[in-house]
């Protein structure tokens, strides 16, 4: 309503929930509603009460996208990181073809150590885009998070294949894995060569 609005552009945030519940009480609310007055109590700081509402809300209407994005942020923001992800896929059932909810998924997988799962998620999403270099610099993370330094860089180097624009993720595969070819280095001696004219000189 208009009298919350101003309450919210104001940061009145009490005032703002009290305006909410008093016309949910008064008329009901519509879904749209109900999240508003969610967004409302998160910011008034009361988190639980905002993520049983959008829990009720979604029993009623399971397959409410912008109810089903907002539970996705508020459990992310919770580290409730199942329950985000139980509501990322019920989004993807709706919309399979979602590259970006897909990546999401993955990340909420990593978040609860399922580093197999996230990088098949990643997969999935690699599927939907194949020009995409997003998926690629996120298997590059996924394995260099578990230790596996050189699988990292070859997904990395394909994500540039894909994006070269890519400065930050050009310098780190640079960092951990310099290149030794190219004209440039034509004049360069190696270190046995080094070595070799050592013993020569002797």
């Amino acid at each position: 309503g208009l009298l919350a609005d101003v309450f919210r552009t104001e940061g009145w945030t009490d005032d703002e929930v009290r305006v909410l519940r008093e016309r949910k009480a008064r008329f009901g609310a519509t879904p749209d509603e109900d999240l508003e007055l969610s967004r409302a109590l998160n910011r008034q700081g009361h988190r639980a009460e905002a993520l049983a509402m959008v829990d009720e809300l979604l029993r009623r209407l399971p397959y409410f996208h912008d109810g089903l994005r907002r539970a996705v942020d508020l459990f992310t923001d919770s580290h409730e990181y199942a329950r985000a992800e139980k509501y990322a896929r019920a989004r993807l059932e709706s919309w399979p073809v979602d590259q970006a909810v897909w990546l999401q998924v993955s990340e909420l997988q990593r978040r609860q150590d399922d580093f197999k799962g996230a990088d098949e998620s990643v997969q999935q999403a690699a599927t939907l885009c194949p020009e995409c270099a997003t998926p690629w610099a996120r298997r590059g993370e996924l394995a260099y998070e578990q230790g596996h330094v050189a699988q990292a860089i070859t997904f990395w180097k394909k994500s540039l294949e894909l994006n070269p624009e890519n400065e930050a993720l050009a310098n780190r595969v640079e960092f951990l894995a310099p290149e030794r070819i190219g004209p440039w280095m034509a004049d360069v001696p190696t270190e046995a060569r080094l070595e070799e004219l050592v013993r020569n000189r002797g």
